[in-house]
């Protein structure tokens, strides 16, 4: 045995997670890998399930949807996320709380306008460029309801994000991935 004093192997790695970044950049990554088996595992399902051309409808459908999402998200999120945590660092509890606040009306807005888009322009894209046929189109319009689904997720999501709570946030992040499949 030597006196060097040379940690074992646990004993570095105990050290190692006493950092809060090294924990919550594990906690992340072990999560986000737990996302995407399950996101493989619902893909095999579905293909399984639904057969090829049902499941090349849902992709479509969903395709359609996330082109109107991300044409209206324009990182909202993230940009909460910061000014939470920015808040949150200085003990600024009101302003957490407002951002918060800022973030659910304008994710709430949001899906209004997709329901809005969906109505107007869902079905002439559809049709008339991505050659869609109507169940398809509908199934779309029918998606641009999530946001109202996931409104209550998403808030809390980016006030545990902010406040770096990384473990009920990656919890909340499985449990809605364990659900969808």
């Amino acid at each position: 045995m030597s006196t060097s004093g040379a940690r074992p192997p646990s004993g570095r790695l105990r050290k190692l997670l006493e950092h809060k970044f090294l924990r919550d950049t594990l906690t992340l990554q072990t999560s986000s890998l737990f996302n995407a088996l399950s996101n493989l595992a619902s893909t095999a399902l579905l293909a399984h399930l639904l057969g090829a051309r049902v499941q090349g409808q849902y992709i479509v459908a969903l395709s359609l949807y996330a082109l109107l999402f991300f044409l209206l998200n324009q990182g909202v999120n993230g940009a909460t996320i910061s000014q939470v945590a920015a808040a949150s660092a200085r003990g600024l509890h009101e302003k957490v709380a407002a951002w918060l606040g800022y973030l659910l009306k304008a994710y709430a807005l949001v899906g209004i306008l997709l329901v809005g888009l969906g109505l107007l322009f869902l079905p002439w894209f559809a049709t008339r460029i991505v050659h869609a046929d109507p169940e398809t189109t509908r199934l779309a319009f029918w998606l641009t309801l999530t946001p109202f689904c996931e409104l209550p997720k998403v808030v809390a999501c980016a006030a545990l994000q902010g406040t770096r709570r990384m473990l009920p946030f990656a919890r909340i992040e499985n449990g809605t991935e364990l659900l969808r499949l």
